[in-house]
């Protein structure tokens, strides 16, 4: 999605979450017919109708799956973890967390970049 190319994929898991069916791409059964269609349809398409796909799913993964937008989600996480009344255990909780997610942004970052 990021390439601006309209997404085929399986109606399942991390796709789910990502590709908007018919908006993005297509998201299809676990079946080859299936797939076969979806694919059908989008090289069938107007060019128009899947460069306008490819815009729709790139602004998406910017706006909803980028470095920024997951620096922001984790940063609204934190902060309400934070204007909550804690206990002991609810501090070591949040370090915890904090600890989780820099581990995993370094990482991702690594992989990303290296």
């Amino acid at each position: 999605m990021y390439s601006r190319v309209p997404v085929v994929a399986a109606d399942s898991g991390g796709p789910r979450e990502t590709v908007v069916h018919a908006k993005s791409g297509y998201l299809c059964e676990h079946d080859a017919t299936d797939f076969a269609d979806a694919i059908s349809r989008v090289l069938a398409a107007p060019e128009t109708q899947w460069r306008e796909m490819g815009a729709y799913g790139r602004e998406r993964v910017v706006q909803h799956f980028s470095l920024d937008a997951y620096a922001q989600n984790i940063e609204a996480v934190i902060c309400d973890m934070l204007e909550t009344p804690t206990s002991v255990s609810a501090v070591m909780g949040i370090l915890l967390t904090l600890f989780i997610v820099c581990t995993s942004a370094t990482l991702y970052l690594c992989a990303t970049y290296l």
